[in-house]
């Protein structure tokens, strides 16, 4: 069908609209903002996810990585952390902000270290 993250966005909105205390519409609206390049708007809606459970592991790895990948990785790698020290049994796709982070600032053998890291 066409426009996904047209009907993303608006699918996210309707979730807000009929709960505006979920956080998994939030989330949703956080990665349709981000996908549309929205940057902005995907900076508040990733942040009122973040802040409506600070202590879900998923939400705090995966709005961090896009935070990343957005320009702000100092912010998204203490929520990559603080997902980390949640749970020691993370998955390991956690871990892949702060590896980004490592090789983008030239940084390979820690960057290689993160990868390969097993909890």
């Amino acid at each position: 069908r066409p426009d996904p993250l047209g009907r993303s966005l608006d699918a996210a909105r309707r979730s807000i609209a009929a709960d505006p205390t979920s956080q998994r519409g939030y989330y949703a609206l956080a990665e349709a903002q981000f996908f549309r390049r929205d940057l902005s708007a995907f900076r508040s809606a990733s942040r009122k996810a973040v802040d409506m459970n600070p202590r879900d592991g998923t939400t705090l790895a995966y709005m961090g990585i896009l935070s990343g990948y957005a320009g702000d990785w100092e912010w998204g790698t203490a929520h990559i952390r603080k997902a980390l020290s949640l749970n020691p049994h993370h998955p390991g796709w956690y871990r892949f902000g702060l590896c980004l982070d490592h090789f983008r600032k030239g940084e390979f053998e820690d960057s290689g270290r993160v990868s390969l890291k097993r909890r």
